[in-house]
C-alpha cells in the first residue's frame, strides 16, 4: 500500500541519486501521515518497498535524522520523529530570524531573470492548489524559497536553512488541510516586494508569512512568537 502511494504521487526511485529520492519519498509518506511518528524504519523493509539495495535507504535515514525526521532509540533502531509544540515552535523562530537576513540580503542582490523565476513559480503553485495537488504546492514552495536563498549569494546559509525547514514543510503537510490554498496569498507579498526592492516590505510580508507556518505546523496562537 505504501508503495502504490509513492507510484500515485510519482516518488518511486530512478537509479541516479538515490539516496536523495528515497529521502523524499520518506518525507512523503511521513508527510501525508502514512508513516506515524513512531513507526520503526527497518532498511530491509524500505529498500524492499522502493526496489533498491540497503545502502541508498541507510542514506536517507541518515539524512532524515539531520533533519529531525527521524530519530534513533537504543536497540530499536530509527523510528519516525514526533516534533513537540515547542520543537516546531523553535524551529519556526530559527527560521524566520535566518530568512529575515536571508531576504536583506536578497533584496540588493536578486536580479530580473530571479524574480521571473519567482513569479512562474507563483503561477505554478496556483495550478497546483487548483488542481488540488499538494505535493506540487510543497515542490513549489521549496523552489521559491530556495531562489530566494540563491541570490543571497550564501551557500552555507542556504545550506543551514534547507536543515531548518525541512522538518516544517513535512509537518505542514501532516497537520494543515488548507495550506495549499494559503500557500500564493503568503508568498506573492514577498516576491513583489522583493520586486520593488523594498527591504521593510519584505520584512513584513515574511513576518505574516511567519504566523502562518506557525498555525501551519499545528502551533496555536496562543504560543505565537511576536
Amino acid at each position: 500500500m505504501l508503495r502504490d502511494a509513492l507510484v500515485d504521487a510519482g516518488l518511486m526511485v530512478k537509479r541516479e541519486k538515490l539516496g536523495d529520492q528515497v529521502a523524499e519519498a520518506l518525507r512523503y509518506l511521513i508527510a501525508t501521515g502514512r508513516l506515524q511518528p513512531g513507526t520503526r524504519l527497518v532498511e530491509t523493509e524500505v529498500a524492499s518497498m522502493l526496489q533498491v539495495s540497503r545502502v541508498p535507504v541507510r542514506d536517507a535515514i541518515k539524512k532524515l535524522s539531520t533533519e529531525g525526521l527521524v530519530s534513533y532509540s537504543p536497540g530499536n533502531g530509527a523510528y519516525v520523529a514526533d516534533l513537540s509544540p515547542d520543537d516546531l515552535r523553535i524551529l519556526v523562530d530559527l527560521r524566520a530570524k535566518m530568512e529575515e537576513y536571508a531576504i536583506e540580503l536578497a533584496v540588493s542582490r536578486i536580479t530580473p531573470e530571479g524574480i521571473a523565476e519567482l513569479r512562474h513559480l507563483l503561477e505554478a503553485m496556483s495550478d497546483a492548489a487548483r488542481q488540488n495537488d499538494p505535493t506540487k504546492v510543497r515542490t513549489c514552495d521549496a523552489q521559491l524559497h530556495r531562489v530566494i536563498w540563491r541570490h543571497t549569494g550564501s551557500h552555507r546559509l542556504t545550506e543551514l536553512l534547507s536543515l531548518i525547514i525541512s522538518p516544517l514543510w513535512v509537518w505542514q503537510m501532516r497537520v494543515t488541510s488548507d495550506w495549499q490554498q494559503m500557500a500564493l496569498a503568503i508568498h506573492a507579498p514577498i516576491v513583489e516586494a522583493l520586486a520593488a526592492r523594498d527591504v521593510a516590505r519584505a520584512r513584513d510580508a515574511l513576518r505574516v508569512h511567519t504566523q502562518h507556518v506557525l498555525r501551519g505546523v499545528g502551533v496555536t496562537d496562543s504560543e505565537d512568537s511576536t
